[in-house]
């Protein structure tokens, strides 16, 4: 009798096991993913704010120059949005990549500003060097920290694989303690 109960009790801490397991894993593999899209959609408006802030930089009709305005404006608000999106489940030790790339979209779009109420003369006059010596090298600034952060995602994501294969570990001591009793 107290081996059919032993083994009921196997199959109860089988069945408990591997529902922490399947929770933890598809926890793990969820916020990875919205890691990733938040980061895909931050570069995405990254590139975007770029194409528009050049269009409306070097369009020679000014009319359809300053149709890009709330385009670049709307970027800034998605990458503020995604930047917020992102930190909500973000480990304090892990803030740091996090709020320096806050830092440089702000700067980013603090030195954008003034461009944006520039005239069409002066946009033909300046937009170039502007465009080489602002714009190009912090976007580039920019997506290198994206790619510090996702390097930073696929740590977390390793140690949730560390976290999955403990719970594994622990699943096979409590058989072997179980099968050791019978």
């Amino acid at each position: 009798f107290r081996s059919i109960l032993l083994m009921v009790a196997i199959a109860f801490s089988a069945s408990d096991a591997l529902a922490r397991i399947e929770f933890t894993n598809s926890q793990i593999r969820q916020g990875y993913l919205q890691r990733d899209e938040l980061l895909n959609r931050l570069r995405a408006a990254l590139y975007r704010s770029g194409i528009d802030l050049r269009d409306y930089l070097l369009h020679p009709d000014p009319q359809r120059a300053e149709q890009r305005r709330p385009e670049i404006l709307k970027a800034r608000e998605e990458m503020n949005d995604a930047i917020g999106q992102y930190r909500r489940d973000l480990p304090a030790e892990e803030a740091g990549p996090v709020d320096e790339l806050q830092r440089d979209v702000a700067g980013y779009f603090e030195l954008i500003a003034p461009v944006l109420a520039w005239d069409a003369e002066t946009r033909r006059l300046q937009a170039n060097d502007f465009l080489r010596t602002q714009v190009f090298p912090r976007n580039q600034q920019m997506l290198r920290l994206s790619e510090r952060i996702r390097q930073m995602d696929n740590r977390q994501l390793a140690a949730g694989v560390i976290r999955v294969a403990s719970v594994f570990t622990d699943f096979r001591r409590e058989i072997m303690l179980i099968a050791g009793l019978i």
